[in-house]
């Protein structure tokens, strides 16, 4: 069996399920089965994508924010260098049993050039260098006419893969398309139709891609994500240091060495203890850092509601948190209303609570999936991110590792659990205290 894949940033269940005009998509649902999937904790791009091909929380992943931290540094994590840090994803899973996989528009790429698994991305390297140069030589045509630049690029990427698919062997092909992320951030006078017109020009190019298969394929589409209006920002550094946990210098930036501790801005912001030996200025003491992270974490759930913060708060707590953890790991992780509010790092006078124009990632994905060897199902719930490569494995009719937390949405039910002990489940197994 062979499975097509095709990963959607920025698009959610209401996107995916609320336009009659998605023929592709329609008959897919029609065909299998579909619903809303519930995305790891942090719900952030990065550990999102990577726990989608990889099967495996943050906290196993390591991966919590936007980047790679660096424990010499204060500043801003930069990107992370290859997809999900380089742990295994489902395509690596398959290169080691024979199986050849396809990758079109993963950026960043797969960590090295292991056999079997060909990268169509911002660069080509490797063995199969001269595969993916014919593949976009074949494919420059394809944008010609397309009425958005975005609309250009997403036609380029799926003639690629036919390209790729009708000359070279394969088992898997992912088609990743961030494009609706693209036609948000060119703000259209007109959003709502600007992201249909969009949407219904991928669905064409996937209809067509499947088109040229036989009866032995599946397919599988997946946002691992949505995207919502920010609700407000809350500047949760300025709140630190009203309580006396942030120290400011003269000059009104962050005076480290006074520091106990300290927010990463943005969504789910991920809050750092400033441990001494770990952090470049620390000032807690290794064996001061289980007292102080209660203090902190106490202080931060008795936020909820007060001081403009939002009422829905929830303190996470990484299992694998420590004073020698990795400088990636947070020592906890604040949910301002899901990911509705962001922190912002402006220091100063004013109101905690600060209006923002912005877009944030929701933690609502969404998937359709359809093989000949299984039967319709129709709606699915309680489906979990986590599910994803269990699936992707179940439709290529390969072995699962053992220990992925997720179950196949292809086949099988889900258990009965009230929303309580659910909450608790997942939390326990994506790697939360």
């Amino acid at each position: 069996m062979k499975l097509v894949v095709l990963a959607l940033a920025g698009a959610g269940p209401d996107l995916l399920f609320g336009d009659e005009g998605l023929a592709t998509l329609r008959n897919v649902m029609e065909l299998g089965s579909y619903g809303t999937l519930e995305a790891v904790a942090p719900a952030l791009p990065e550990p999102v994508w990577a726990a989608a091909f990889t099967g495996r929380d943050p906290a196993s992943l390591g991966i919590f924010g936007c980047g790679a931290r660096d424990r010499l540094s204060y500043d801003a994590a930069p990107p992370l260098a290859t997809f999900a840090g380089g742990h295994d994803a489902v395509w690596d899973l398959l290169a080691r049993a024979g199986r050849r996989s396809i990758l079109v528009g993963l950026e960043p790429g797969p960590a090295g050039t292991a056999e079997g698994v060909i990268h169509v991305g911002s660069a080509a390297s490797g063995a199969a260098e001269g595969v993916v140069a014919e593949a976009l030589r074949a494919a420059a045509a394809a944008g010609e006419g397309a009425e958005c630049p975005m609309t250009a690029r997403s036609r380029r990427r799926f003639a690629a893969a036919r390209h790729l698919m009708a000359t070279q062997p394969w088992d898997l092909c992912v088609v990743v398309d961030r494009g609706l992320v693209e036609v948000r951030a060119a703000g259209p006078e007109d959003m709502d139709e600007a992201l249909r017109d969009y949407l219904r020009d991928v669905d064409a190019s996937l209809g067509a891609l499947l088109e040229t298969l036989d009866g032995d394929a599946a397919v599988l589409v997946v946002a691992p994500q949505g995207v919502q209006p920010a609700a407000g920002g809350f500047r949760l550094n300025e709140w630190f240091a009203r309580r006396g946990l942030l120290a400011r210098s003269a000059d009104g930036g962050v005076a480290w060495e006074g520091t106990t501790c300290f927010a990463e801005a943005g969504p789910a912001p991920r809050v750092h203890l400033n441990v001494r030996g770990r952090e470049p200025r620390g000032k807690v003491a290794p064996e001061d850092y289980g007292r102080v992270r209660d203090e902190v974490t106490t202080a931060l759930r008795a936020l909820a509601g007060a001081d403009g913060a939002p009422d829905a708060l929830q303190v996470l707590l990484p299992a694998i948190a420590g004073p020698h953890a990795a400088p990636t790991v947070p020592d906890a992780v604040v949910l301002l209303d899901g990911t509705a509010v962001a922190a912002v790092d402006a220091l100063g006078d004013g109101p905690l609570a600060v209006p923002l124009d912005a877009r944030h990632p929701d933690a609502r994905g969404a998937f359709v999936c359809a093989s000949p060897a299984a039967d319709a199902r129709g709606e699915v719930e309680g489906a979990h991110l986590l599910d994803v490569v269990p699936t992707m494995l179940v439709l290529l009719g390969a072995d699962a590792p053992s220990d992925l937390p997720g179950r196949s949405l292809a086949v099988g039910g889900s258990a009965e659990l009230d929303e309580e002990a659910l909450l608790r489940e997942r939390l326990s197994g994506l790697g939360y205290i």
